[in-house]
């Protein structure tokens, strides 16, 4: 990702658990607050039946520049892709992974499959993203783009 923010790509992430170690890794590896386009995540993204407003609150990152490109996807069993994408004007440079933005796996001795593929801008957008819209796009599965006034009730939920 660091790479992706140096060279002006737009990233995009999918990880369907997140916590703040994965959260703080993002942050750290991009510099450039134009870079990151949007996360998505599941709405509970742990398997603490955590929600991702709470992740967020509980890891003091309420004033982050990337939290409101965050997108929790509501339909948790049929999101399970882990990818990051870095998007240029003429390729797209995908990294898929067994991962998920979490300590235990970004961390630990765990064994992950991660591979390097290259796409058109096209390919990306119609058989990358365009599943994710749909997703978040279905009835009753909303895609919740976080805001300030979600993480803030989430903060009163805590204390």
């Amino acid at each position: 990702m660091r790479k992706w923010d140096w060279e002006g790509a737009k990233v995009t992430i999918a990880t369907p658990f997140m916590d703040k170690a994965g959260l703080i890794f993002i942050q750290s590896c991009l510099q450039n607050e134009t870079a990151l386009v949007k996360i998505y995540t599941r709405e509970v993204c742990g398997w603490n039946n955590k929600k991702i407003d709470r992740v967020i609150a509980e890891a003091e990152l309420l004033k982050k520049w990337f939290v409101n490109k965050v997108v929790a996807l509501k339909k948790s069993p049929s999101f399970h892709a882990k990818f990051l994408a870095g998007e240029y004007t003429d390729k797209v440079e995908l990294i898929l992974t067994s991962s998920n933005m979490t300590s235990e796996h970004l961390f630990s001795d765990q064994l992950e499959t991660v591979m390097r593929i290259k796409c058109t801008v096209e390919t990306f957008h119609s058989h990358w993203l365009r599943p994710l819209e749909n997703m978040a796009e279905e009835e009753g599965n909303m895609a919740k783009f976080l805001n300030m006034d979600d993480i803030m009730q989430e903060v009163q939920n805590i204390e």
